[in-house]
């Protein structure tokens, strides 16, 4: 007993020693400064949770089930907005990058780009039902109606605003702290609580909406469901990212005099010659298509037919994360981001197999998904690599890039997904799923829509895995660039500005 209290003496006299600021040499973050970036994240992660809920993927129940929209319109919807991205991203990156704020050059698009997306997303279901039948007109065949047509103008100007928002929130998790082996400590955390306000809002919204179901099956077939719950958690998502405006700072190892100017194909070309920001862009943008092949909804609708079944697997999901994430700081000295990532990679991809051969068997199929997630929180180091390839690039080019790194990411993966928007549709109309999901009802075309799509999930994943093999940014290697900045930073102002 007195051992335990000790330990907890302990604990709470390093947490005050270390609220501001860290007291160990090379470390800069306090827990107050850790604590508030990765409740912001939660923020983020809110929107992004509401997000997936009104998302263009035949899979989501608002958009495919209660606004009837096809697949085949929702790729050329998705198509369209990609396009837009592709004028979008080098404007966004240039002004991003050429950004030097009393505040930093993150937080300013983080909290003022957040406010929109909550509007435009919170939005989306307050379209009138009745619009479904309003024809407005026909695209390859398809018909649009008036819902579809505001849904997809709703989603452009979301494409304008949370994208950038998240790459503002990613670009400042970058820049939070140059110590290669903090930033892998502030991520093995930094997850848990990002990931607490979105699964607080995928156990409850389910639950939440048995009340407001009314006539369906399910709270979440209902459209009041969405209009009476989505603007209170837009709120409070919106409550957590105003953490970082005082508590978060920016820390670059660069000249007090440094003034960030970079064209844009100056910046492209910079990118284009960075083989470590390539790999972690192919990795991430293919593993981004697993969102629009997520069967976890159409599991607990239509096979287990329970709000309350949602409620369960994401409570089950979100927490077996939790345990990778925690020990990604200690595996990471131990074995290396590289290995992390293809162990993390690879298994998940064996366990497609058994999701493949047993489609018909909801609570397998959900249990292995529970897996692939524990194996998922290993692959936490997605997110530091990109900091440590910034950290090489600078080193080369005395640049710092984020915006333009965050920006041509967002791109990367629309164009991803764009490809996998036409793979998809196909697939699901040779299992016999042409239109909305309605049909998944039926238990041999629900069977064949699983099997299909689990192969073609298992497929992406592996070729998802791949790049990281080609990895050979070493913790040793970064942690000497780190020192090289740092010298260069003191031969210039004889101290380095952070």
């Amino acid at each position: 007993m007195s051992g335990l209290l000790s330990r907890l003496k302990g604990f709470f006299s390093d947490l005050k020693v270390n609220w501001k600021q860290s007291t160990k040499e090379g470390e800069y973050l306090g827990y107050k400064e850790i604590l508030s970036f990765s409740a912001a994240g939660g923020g983020m992660n809110g929107i992004s949770y509401l997000l997936s809920l009104t998302n263009l993927y035949s899979s989501i129940i608002l958009i495919g089930s209660i606004y009837q929209i096809s697949a085949k319109l929702l790729y050329y919807m998705t198509s369209l907005i990609t396009f837009i991205s592709f004028v979008k991203t080098p404007l966004v990156s240039m002004l991003m990058d050429n950004t030097k704020a009393k505040h930093g050059k993150f937080k300013s698009f983080l909290i003022w780009l957040s406010i929109p997306s909550i509007i435009f997303i919170c939005f989306i279901p307050y379209v009138p039902l009745s619009w479904i039948n309003i024809t407005v007109f026909y695209i390859l065949g398809e018909r649009v109606s008036q819902a579809a047509l505001f849904i997809f103008l709703l989603h452009v100007l979301i494409s304008f605003t949370y994208p950038v928002s998240l790459v503002a929130y990613n670009g400042l998790g970058q820049t939070i702290t140059p110590n290669t082996v903090e930033r892998a400590k502030v991520f093995s955390f930094q997850p848990i609580i990002l990931g607490l306000w979105g699964s607080i809002i995928g156990i409850i919204f389910p639950i939440l909406a048995t009340i407001t179901k009314q006539s369906s099956s399910t709270g979440q077939e209902n459209l009041l469901s969405y209009r009476v719950f989505f603007p209170i958690f837009g709120i409070i998502s919106f409550l957590l990212i105003l953490l970082v405006y005082h508590n978060v700072q920016e820390r670059l190892i660069v000249e007090k005099d440094y003034k960030p100017k970079v064209k844009f194909w100056h910046g492209l070309k910079s990118l284009g010659t960075n083989k470590y920001l390539w790999l972690v862009n192919i990795g991430s943008a293919l593993t981004s298509i697993k969102i629009a092949t997520n069967i976890v909804q159409w599991i607990n609708i239509y096979s287990l037919k329970s709000d309350y079944a949602t409620s369960i697997t994401t409570l089950l999901m979100g927490n077996v994360l939790i345990p990778g994430m925690v020990l990604t700081g200690f595996l990471v000295k131990k074995f290396g981001k590289r290995n992390l990532m293809l162990a993390s990679g690879f298994t998940q991809t064996v366990l497609y197999i058994p999701m493949i051969l047993f489609p018909s068997r909801p609570y397998l199929l959900l249990i292995i998904i529970i897996i692939q997630n524990f194996a998922l929180g290993f692959a936490t180091c997605f997110v530091i690599m990109p900091a440590d390839a910034l950290d090489y690039q600078q080193l080369k080019t005395g640049e710092r890039l984020e915006g333009f790194y965050g920006n041509f990411n967002q791109l990367m993966v629309g164009i991803t997904i764009l490809i996998a928007g036409l793979i998809v549709p196909l697939i699901l109309a040779v299992s016999g799923m042409p239109d909305g999901a309605d049909v998944l009802k039926i238990n041999s075309i629900r069977y064949a829509v699983f099997s299909n799509i689990n192969i073609f999930s298992m497929i992406v994943t592996f070729l998802a895995t791949l790049p990281y093999l080609f990895w050979d940014l070493s913790e040793k290697k970064h942690h000497e660039i780190i020192l090289q900045l740092e010298k260069i930073a003191k031969e210039k102002n004889n101290s380095p500005q952070i």
